[in-house]
């Protein structure tokens, strides 16, 4: 999946960059043990469940987890064979869950015969990467939900992995085991501006900015948010400093 493997973001929207060059990976909290984790490196979200449920609010990096999962099995070559799908893309479609998840494989340009596919599915030789739940419009998303239950309870031994933002329909998924996605810690921020393709000395001085207590406190909310630094980032290399010196609503009016 060449589309997993490169993201772009606001810096060079153009020139997209290889997701293993520049990807930090979130720290998070794993509800089934209570404990908090820095990398999915030494971390099996299957050692006891099928189902996963990524939570995270925007900006945090729900959908690059998730194509970095993607590659991370690919890599591993071992639990299941990762397949990958984007759920927003089945907005605006009277496809049922199973019909766009056929209809995704066949754009591969792969022979797929819909029978061979399900028992694979109920042998657990996959592992189904579903991204954006909460991208699926809203009418229907119980629809959609409704069916991912059955095919699951058809598919017992199927893994599974789901992103979405906090949803109060989420509440509801039992057999969902809970990745929460916490914010970025300063050390988080700094090696995500080290790695953004761009001008040295820019990064070096937004670097030097951050690592003080006065300007960490001020931002720390965009700080803990990757996007929300990349934003930072822009800003300041726009306007310099002074932008982050002013008061926050003239920040906030030239970073938006």
């Amino acid at each position: 999946c060449k589309h997993c493997s490169i993201v772009y973001n606001l810096i060079n929207k153009n020139n997209p960059s290889n997701l293993s060059d520049v990807y930090i990976e979130p720290p998070f909290y794993f509800y089934t043990d209570k404990n908090k984790y820095t990398s999915f490196k030494s971390f099996d979200p299957f050692e006891k469940h099928n189902s996963i449920l990524i939570k995270g609010t925007a900006g945090l990096g729900k959908s690059t987890l998730c194509k970095y999962l993607y590659l991370h099995f690919v890599k591993k070559n071992k639990g299941g064979i990762p397949l990958f799908f984007e759920l927003k893309h089945i907005n605006n479609s009277k496809l049922t869950l199973w019909e766009f998840i056929i209809k995704e494989l066949k754009l591969t340009g792969v022979s797929i015969n819909t029978e061979h596919i399900l028992q694979l599915f109920k042998s657990g030789k996959f592992i189904l990467i579903f991204d954006g739940f909460d991208e699926v419009d809203p009418e229907i998303r119980h629809r959609l939900e409704t069916q991912l239950r059955e095919l699951l309870k058809e598919c017992r031994k199927l893994k599974t992995i789901v992103s979405s933002r906090p949803d109060e329909r989420l509440a509801n998924w039992d057999n969902f085991r809970i990745i929460k996605l916490l914010p970025f810690t300063r050390d988080k921020s700094i090696e995500l501006i080290q790695k953004i393709d761009f001008d040295q000395q820019a990064k070096d001085e937004f670097i030097k900015l951050i690592r003080t207590e006065e300007i960490f406190n001020k931002f720390q909310s965009f700080l803990s948010n990757p996007l929300l630094t990349t934003i930072m980032f822009i800003t300041y290399d726009e306007f310099g400093y002074n932008t982050l010196s002013n008061k926050m609503n003239i920040f906030y009016e030239r970073a938006f």
